[in-house]
């Protein structure tokens, strides 16, 4: 729970990963025809077939043979660069200091629970977020574009934490954003290297399953503050 690398796609990747996803890809197989992929893009058959090829090697795609055409479907990778794509155009046509995120609150594994007991991080909570958070994290799994939105978190400062050992454990560097939940006040717990994109975790002083009256399946509405003022 509490690692992200930085990976540039090029354009290519991104046209023809775009164009399948507009054909349905990101949510099962679907028929492509490298000769019918080429004439939509412009491109030449063997370009279009070297193009998927090159999708298929970086992971991006997922590709069965049928018995006329050939099934492709993107994979959590391919999504996550397109995610990566949607990011750059919200930074760059909505100049924001925070941003809405929409999702479905989820049961955890109870890790929330042991990373917030640690009085590594609970002496910065408390410190740089002036905080003392309930132990346990409230989850929210987000959906479509609000996971590209993600993205915007992962560009951002935000509030950095000190990774720090105990015993012979050691724990990352986190960042956190200050946030509402309503009217209540919060905030996104981040690791600074971390694998997920669809969920995040939320801190509170207050218990907010109880207080809010919110189960799994809820949807709930999340103002993340991207930009903490000077």
């Amino acid at each position: 729970m509490w690692s992200h690398s930085s990976v540039l796609y090029n354009p290519h990747e991104i046209q023809v990963l775009k164009h399948l996803a507009m054909d349905g890809a990101m949510e099962d197989f679907i028929p492509v025809s490298s000769g019918e992929l080429g004439r939509e893009l412009g491109l030449s058959q063997q370009t279009a077939s070297r193009r998927i090829l090159d999708l298929l090697d970086k992971g991006l795609i997922q590709r069965e043979l049928g018995a006329r055409r050939q099934l492709i479907r993107l994979t959590e990778d391919g999504m996550k660069a397109l995610q990566t794509e949607y990011a750059d155009y919200v930074s760059i046509l909505e100049v924001r200091d925070r941003v809405s995120l929409r999702g479905t609150v989820v049961s955890g594994l109870g890790e929330g629970r042991y990373y917030i007991e640690q009085n590594g991080y609970r002496e910065q909570f408390r410190r740089l977020l002036d905080m003392d958070p309930f132990v346990g994290t409230l989850n929210i799994r987000l959906a479509g574009e609000d996971r590209g939105k993600v993205q915007l978190l992962r560009r951002s400062t935000g509030i950095p934490m000190r990774g720090f050992t105990q015993g012979s454990r050691t724990f990352g560097a986190v960042k956190a954003f200050n946030a509402l939940l309503g009217d209540i006040r919060c905030a996104v717990v981040m690791p600074q290297r971390s694998h997920h994109m669809d969920t995040i975790e939320i801190i509170s002083e207050h218990e907010l399953r109880k207080l809010l009256d919110i189960h799994d399946g809820d949807v709930v509405e999340l103002h993340v503050i991207l930009r903490t003022p000077i």
